[in-house]
């Protein structure tokens, strides 16, 4: 399954913008999708940081049945798309079941990844959402960055 992806107005977005961007089941069953960045130059054995902010939509006030993944992605070069990678993702961090939390920011999340080898050049930060009917995901300031 797919999701749809839009920018949509959001008063609790990060920074001097007030988009964010949103991702909704494009049927009534549930969907999983991964949006991608960019990519840019690594080196093996670099240490990559990667951070987005998330959080919960739920306009039904369904349960929060919403799934969050912040991936680093690797490519053999900067032409090559998902999913033909040079490693596994890997999963920086997840939010099972996310909440909405209405009135206050998004919660952050964050963390590392080693560069691998494998003929590895290039990084995407990744972001997978696993969406149900009525339900979505907002997501604002994703950012990678070579830290080592």
């Amino acid at each position: 399954n797919t999701a749809n992806w839009r920018c949509v107005p959001d008063d609790q977005a990060i920074g001097d913008g007030d988009m964010v961007l949103e991702v909704i089941p494009a049927t009534s069953a549930t969907s999983t999708s991964i949006f991608y960045s960019s990519p840019m130059p690594v080196v093996t054995g670099q240490t990559v940081e990667l951070s987005v902010y998330a959080n919960g939509y739920y306009p039904a006030l369904n349960p929060n049945t919403s799934d969050v993944e912040l991936r680093a992605l690797w490519f053999v070069d900067a032409l090559t798309l998902y999913p033909t990678t040079t490693a596994a993702d890997t999963i920086v961090a997840s939010v099972t079941n996310i909440t909405e939390i209405e009135g206050a920011p998004m919660r952050s999340l964050s963390g590392t990844a080693t560069v691998p080898g494998g003929g590895t050049a290039f990084v995407r930060l990744g972001l997978r959402s696993v969406v149900a009917d009525a339900a979505g995901v907002h997501y604002d300031f994703a950012t990678v960055r070579v830290i080592s």
